[in-house]
């Protein structure tokens, strides 16, 4: 076994220890008109998982002070004025996922809370094993600062695996994922094994790299996976990693995309400008962030 191989495969089995069940999965509500696909996504993950549901609203904390411009009024009387429209439609969007859960039987609990929207779903998601949330708008009004995107600083916080929803509920039944050697890329492998394994489905692994070094990535990923006993199908690609991932998603009929973000010495990976970000932005698939 090479060193690369024997370090991932510890990292793997660590990871796999720490992914074993998914029991408690968080449901951060952001976007009201995202919001059915967001929550039908998750009672399909809870009813496979055997897994409760934590709704969550943020009603973000800058929205109840007065923007600039704003002359006469005071942060009181802005908040007096803002905070129960804000928490009306959080109150909405959570009595809507509670409907949806009680009518399939799966277990749910609500929250809504104010302040830092990105920050808040991070911390709450420590207590549960899973993030969910979804993509739509995120890309659209991103000005650099980090909690005006709470999908891109969720990625960014988040200590937990986060499933991103795009455009529509899925029923998996194949998964991708995409596999470059990193720590995170591992633990993201191990992730998608469980995943594959206990829901009984096909997995197929993406390596994106140029040949002499992609053979042996891709040769350590398989070998991990040997013990599971999985159907998996091994993929080595030269090209642009998030065209050749979205290329391999769509010639594999895949239902759900597994990845990892990892960092570059100190600095975190910008995750729209990255790998990440570009297969977000590209595929329909819901997309699993491993961590």
């Amino acid at each position: 076994m090479s060193p690369n191989l024997a370090i991932n495969a510890v990292i793997g089995k660590l990871a796999k220890e720490d992914h074993e069940v998914w029991k408690s999965i968080l449901v951060a509500l952001c976007d009201p008109d995202h919001s059915l696909v967001v929550v039908q996504q998750a009672i399909w993950l809870a009813k496979r998982e055997g897994a409760r549901l934590v709704g969550l609203h943020v009603v973000n904390e800058m929205d109840l002070v007065p923007p600039a411009g704003t002359e006469g009024v005071t942060i009181w009387q802005w908040r007096m004025q803002e905070e129960p429209w804000l928490k009306g439609i959080g109150t909405r969007l959570l009595d809507g996922f509670a409907a949806e859960c009680s009518k399939v039987g799966v277990p749910a609990e609500t929250r809504l809370l104010i302040g830092p929207v990105a920050e808040t779903i991070s911390r709450q998601g420590q207590a549960t094993d899973l993030i969910v949330l979804g993509r739509a708008g995120e890309y659209g009004h991103r000005d650099g600062l980090l909690d005006c995107c709470p999908l891109e600083g969720v990625l960014r916080r988040a200590s937990r695996p986060v499933l991103v929803v795009t455009q529509e509920p899925r029923e998996i039944g194949r998964i991708l994922v995409a596999y470059d050697g990193s720590p995170r890329a591992s633990a993201a492998l191990a992730c998608a094994a469980r995943l594959a394994d206990n829901w009984r489905v096909p997995l197929f692994l993406v390596t994106v790299a140029e040949r002499k070094v992609g053979q042996q990535t891709l040769r350590e990923g398989l070998e991990y996976l040997r013990p599971y006993h999985l159907r998996v199908k091994g993929l080595l690609l030269e090209g642009s990693p998030a065209a050749m991932i979205l290329q391999a998603c769509e010639d594999e009929n895949a239902d759900l995309v597994v990845m990892g973000t990892y960092c570059h010495g100190q600095v975190q990976e910008m995750v729209v400008g990255g790998t990440v970000g570009r297969v977000l932005k590209g595929t329909h698939l819901p997309v699993l962030i491993g961590r």
